[in-house]
């Protein structure tokens, strides 16, 4: 194998509260998000990813503590893009496995596609004990666009791409507790701007329009229309 084919990259970060894909509010404060992964070639890749509330006392009492690990694979087609993923999520307690989750994910972009980028996702939340929350099936349809945009600063030239992101949510299997069918509605907006050739800052926000609630979670449920916003720092190696 030769070191060339290996590819690093580090995603580090602050959001005003953590916004589960579920459609709800799993920790309501700041929470800090790291994320390692390892590529290799153009198609595996795996990982490990955390959140930590930040203003909340003791991490790993709530929700906003969480650490998953992941393995995936992608290929990308002159049509369409796939990309395929397992994980672990170990939620709250990190020594307790009787409350967390497996995860199958799976998406395919439709690239060729004029004027906007048309795509499906989907998620199935697996349980691994009795305090698991209820296990079930989500599929997001979607469309994003990303706008290649500059501006002249400090003597040089930034090229700071702007990609929208619009998507619904459909529950089925009653997962969490919530009801089946249409569960939300978001519509995301985020920058990438370089400032250096392996180094950007990427600052985003997100506009949650939910249906219904999720109830089986309490107190950890926060479910309203809100905006989260956040700001990370993505290192490539």
């Amino acid at each position: 194998m030769e070191a060339k084919e290996w590819r690093y990259t580090l995603t580090t970060g602050v959001f005003s509260k953590y916004l589960v894909k579920p459609g709800f509010t799993a920790h309501n404060k700041p929470i800090l998000v790291n994320d390692i992964t390892i590529s290799y070639g153009d198609n595996w890749y795996f990982g490990i990813w955390n959140s930590t509330g930040i203003f909340d006392g003791e991490v790993g009492k709530d929700f906003g503590d969480e650490t998953d690990v992941y393995v995936g694979w992608r290929k990308k087609w002159e049509q369409i893009a796939l990309d395929l993923r397992f994980s672990y999520f170990a939620l709250t307690e990190i020594d307790e496995f009787n409350n967390d989750l497996w995860i199958f994910d799976g998406r395919i972009d439709f690239i060729k596609t004029p004027v906007v980028t048309p795509y499906v996702a989907i998620r199935y939340f697996g349980d691994t004990g009795k305090w698991s929350p209820k296990p079930g099936w989500f599929i997001w349809p979607g469309v994003y666009k990303t706008f290649p945009l500059h501006f002249h600063a400090l003597g040089k030239r930034w090229n700071t791409p702007l990609t929208l992101d619009a998507k619904l949510a459909f529950a089925l299997d009653k997962p969490f507790g919530s009801s089946n069918g249409f569960t939300y509605a978001q519509i995301g907006a985020s920058f990438n701007i370089p400032i250096r050739e392996n180094i950007s800052l990427i600052p985003s926000l997100t506009w949650h329009i939910p249906n219904g609630g999720i109830p089986q979670l309490g107190k950890a449920t926060v479910n309203k229309h809100q905006l989260v916003y956040g700001m990370q720092m993505q290192f490539r190696f």
